[in-house]
């Protein structure tokens, strides 16, 4: 990461899934992944936002809003596999994304789900809040 983005990690915000706050069994510190993150790129406490997981349903509620209301916002062109995931993720009759066969691209949500956390944090949040109260 340091080497594709330089010094800019330096002001970057750190999102995901909370899992990764569990304790790992492979470390021998038992060090989570943002924690061992943390350490490998110098970064501070403050530059993770790992706010709570919505449901899957509501996760997608969110995503389908943000596509559907806000005109100005893109998926970069060359994000060629979160827009295959856009279009093909398949969920299942609970309203959960399907991973059962990863064979298939349709049950290959890696990208949708980095794209779901980030619609999930502060950043984004906070945008829309804006965006929201501007005038039209």
């Amino acid at each position: 990461i340091r080497q594709k983005v330089g010094n800019a990690v330096l002001s970057a915000t750190i999102t995901g899934d909370r899992n990764g706050t569990a304790r790992s069994m492979t470390h021998r510190d038992h060090t989570t992944a943002y924690q061992l993150i943390r350490r490998q790129l110098l970064l501070s406490d403050r530059q993770f936002d790992l706010p709570p997981n919505p449901t899957h349903i509501n996760s997608r509620e969110d995503c389908n809003y943000l596509l559907r209301h806000f005109d100005d916002f893109r998926v970069d062109a060359r994000a060629v596999n979160l827009r295959r995931d856009l279009r093909t993720v398949e969920v299942g009759p609970d309203g959960k994304i399907l991973k059962e066969n990863r064979a298939k691209d349709a049950q290959r949500a890696d990208h949708l789900d980095a794209w779901r956390y980030l619609v999930n944090c502060k950043a984004l949040t906070s945008w829309r809040k804006f965006h929201n109260s501007r005038p039209r």
